[in-house]
């Protein structure tokens, strides 16, 4: 009796044993050590098996273990670890290692750095004190993950303030000698913090990337300039009348997938990219421009399109847009730094005493 118990004791033993090791990796684990604010680590993950599902864990402030599903079909993960100031940490798990359900502990190595100083200024030269200004770079994963379509991240390395010199001075780490950015190299960009993640729309900075080295001079100028603000309304019926039958809509809120034919106003300059105006379905529309000159102009855009509007030479030849319908509205617009302009257009109607 008490070898039949053995024996069934060792049989279950080797069932459960046989079942965890041919099942499925269902799970991810992380733990940051104590060393390691979680909230400062971005961590981006890539499981392969049944082509590649993409992720990325969302930390917080003393929260240390992380656990993240996996397809079920999931046979190898790669991660992207970056900590502002830190080498880039790359791993890559296999099914086995995943299986042994241990968790991936991410340790980082201190990045040399240079100290940087901006100056912001007015487009007189004036400085700007209190000037917020943030400075950001992608991650490179598309190169890392081998996908040519997704999304793509970016992280903020810097935050701060000018001083009543309109200067901020900081450390900024040497990208290129972490081996990481030195096979996928990056510039750094740098922005007026507005809404979320987004850049101020109100203001434009000049230049507004850098590469930074060893052997960068500073300090460097940015030199800030005031958008203006262009609104107004174009008479749905006169729209109408010169023909123009799509929806109207800017890009940005389209809800069709496919593109519908659409109407919208843009602003154009000579050998540039238009720009959107955005043209609401009422007629009502506006957007921050820099200053310059503009000509304003209604176009319908969608398939079979024969109008072509070449702008600026790029490495792949000439940059154009292509219009089914463009028709303009004979309105060239000056706008100066901080102008705020109002224009509108009505259809001209005729009356026994004239046409207004």
């Amino acid at each position: 009796m008490q070898h039949r118990l053995l024996w069934s004791v060792a049989l279950l033993l080797g069932v459960s044993w046989l079942v965890n090791a041919q099942s499925p990796v269902h799970e991810l684990l992380v733990h940051f050590p104590e060393d390691v604010p979680p909230e400062q680590v971005t961590i981006i993950t890539g499981a392969y098996g049944n082509g590649l599902v993409g992720g990325s864990l969302t930390t917080k402030a003393g929260v240390r273990d992380y656990t993240e599903k996996l397809n079920d079909k999931t046979t190898a993960v790669k991660l992207l670890c970056y900590r502002p100031g830190y080498r880039m940490l790359t791993a890559n798990l296999s099914a086995a290692q995943l299986a042994e359900h241990t968790p991936f502990v991410p340790h980082f190595e201190k990045l040399a750095s240079t100290p940087v100083t901006l100056t912001f200024v007015s487009p007189e030269g004036t400085p700007l004190p209190g000037t917020k200004v943030v400075l950001s770079h992608s991650l490179e994963t598309h190169q890392f993950f081998g996908y040519g379509n997704g999304p793509m991240y970016f992280t903020d390395i810097i935050t701060g303030v000018t001083d009543a010199t309109g200067a901020y001075t900081f450390a900024l780490p040497l990208l290129d000698t972490d081996p990481y950015f030195a096979a996928h190299p990056v510039t750094v960009s740098l922005r007026i913090p507005g809404e979320g993640k987004r850049p101020d729309p109100t203001r434009d900075l000049a230049p507004s990337s850098l590469t930074f080295t060893f052997k960068t001079p500073t300090p460097i100028t940015i030199t800030v300039t005031q958008r203006a603000k262009l609104h107004g309304r174009i008479a749905v019926d006169y729209i109408r009348a010169q023909g123009l039958r799509g929806e109207i809509t800017p890009y940005e809120y389209t809800t069709r997938p496919t593109g519908p034919v659409r109407v919208e106003l843009r602003a154009e300059v000579p050998n540039e990219p238009s720009v959107s105006c955005m043209l609401l379905d009422n007629g009502e529309y506006s957007t921050m421009l820099p200053p310059g000159t503009y000509e304003l102009v209604l176009v319908e855009t969608g398939p079979e399109g024969t109008i072509t509007r070449k702008y600026h030479v790029t490495e792949r030849g000439y940059g154009g847009e292509t219009y089914r319908k463009r028709v303009p509205l004979h309105q060239t617009i000056t706008l100066r730094a901080g102008e705020d302009k109002v224009v509108k257009v009505y259809p001209v109607v005729k009356t026994a005493f004239g046409l207004i």
